[in-house]
């Protein structure tokens, strides 16, 4: 006899009882190994800060310089280095020589509210920024218009400090022109880095 609840009561013979077997649960498994070797192979390598100390003899020695210079030609180059060594800082600065012109539509400033932030951006941001005021990259001014600072946080890398110019863009005189021929300039290196030197305009 079967007794359920709220049902009558209901007689199987044996012979018609099936067994009991409970199903197989679904279970997923999800394993991260988390391994401090791994974290340091996935780190993006960046040049050192202070990239005007090297040691010369070993940039000779990694490039293979003794096999396609000589001996005259390395001291000469050497002393160019030591000369210009201003010029191979890695550390971003600022130049006078170019300003960056912005044509607008509208003269009605442009005002964003900042972004909500949580302490810890907020000291990561007033770090980066005093970094960039010592290096001349920024400087304190005043404005009628103001575009949010946001923090670009990704995995493997240190977090960076980006402007939201997108009410900005918006407002902004487009300039249409051709663009060059790609497998003409391909040769020219300095084509593909002019993109790194734009944050660095007045």
């Amino acid at each position: 006899m079967v007794d359920l609840k709220g049902k009558r009561d209901t007689i199987y013979h044996v012979n018609f009882m099936k067994p009991y077997d409970r199903r197989p649960e679904a279970v997923n498994l999800v394993i991260e190994e988390i391994s401090e070797d791994i974290e340091k192979n996935a780190e993006i390598p960046y040049p050192l800060k202070r990239s005007t100390t090297f040691d010369y003899e070993e940039v000779c020695k990694e490039s293979h310089l003794l096999d396609k210079l000589s001996t005259d030609q390395i001291k000469e180059l050497k002393n160019v280095i030591i000369k210009n060594r201003k010029v191979f800082f890695s550390d971003p600065g600022t130049t006078h020589l170019m300003k960056m012109d912005i044509e607008l539509i509208s003269e009605k400033p442009i005002k964003t509210k900042p972004c909500p932030m949580s302490p810890r951006q907020t000291n990561i941001l007033k770090d980066e920024i005093n970094r960039l005021l010592d290096l001349g990259v920024i400087e304190i001014g005043q404005s009628d218009f103001t575009s949010p600072l946001i923090l670009v946080e990704s995995p493997y890398r240190d977090p960076r400090p980006c402007v939201d110019y997108c009410r900005l863009n918006g407002v902004t005189h487009i300039e249409f022109f051709p663009l060059p021929n790609i497998e003409e300039n391909c040769g020219k290196g300095w084509r593909c880095t002019i993109c790194d030197g734009l944050s660095r305009l007045e």
